[in-house]
């Protein structure tokens, strides 16, 4: 019996998203889709069947949603996109907060800060900016790569 599994990969310097399956049968990977999105730095899913992607574009980084595609099974399509405030973003985390809101939190790698939204799923221009959280007190500072420390 085949089974395939869709797998995800971002990466920073080559194709931005893509997605893979792998068929468990024989071990192997397929490419399958390859998404135009731009210098990936975290993807996460969602439940259900959603999937936020951080892109640092210039001049800001940009938070995406794509959806798993009922009609193409393994497919994402885009949903909609918000430029953030600013660049630096390194971590995406997503908690449902019902079957039709998310809410996400972004940390940014260039002053130590979190961002929260929350994205109605619902609706088009579903995301809304919530509060900004700023990390004061840091320790471990290795002074040879970074001037500060940083949230992952």
């Amino acid at each position: 019996m085949l089974f395939e599994v869709l797998c995800l990969v971002g990466c920073s310097t080559f194709s931005g998203l893509t997605s893979l399956k792998f068929n468990t049968t024989t071990g192997k990977f397929e490419l399958f889709e390859v998404y135009n999105v731009t210098d990936v730095s975290y993807f996460a899913q969602a439940s259900p069947n959603y999937v936020y992607v951080l892109g640092r574009q210039t001049p800001n980084n940009t938070l995406m949603r794509y959806h798993l595609s009922s009609e193409t099974p393994g497919k994402l399509v885009y949903d909609e996109s918000i430029a953030l405030s600013e660049n630096g973003a390194c971590y995406l985390n997503s908690n449902n907060l019902n079957n039709s809101a998310e809410r996400l939190a972004i940390a940014y790698y260039n002053d130590g800060a979190v961002q929260f939204f929350d994205d109605n799923i619902t609706i088009q221009n579903g995301f809304e900016e919530g509060p900004k959280l700023k990390f004061m007190n840091f320790s471990n500072v290795d002074p040879s790569r970074q001037e500060a420390p940083h949230e992952h």
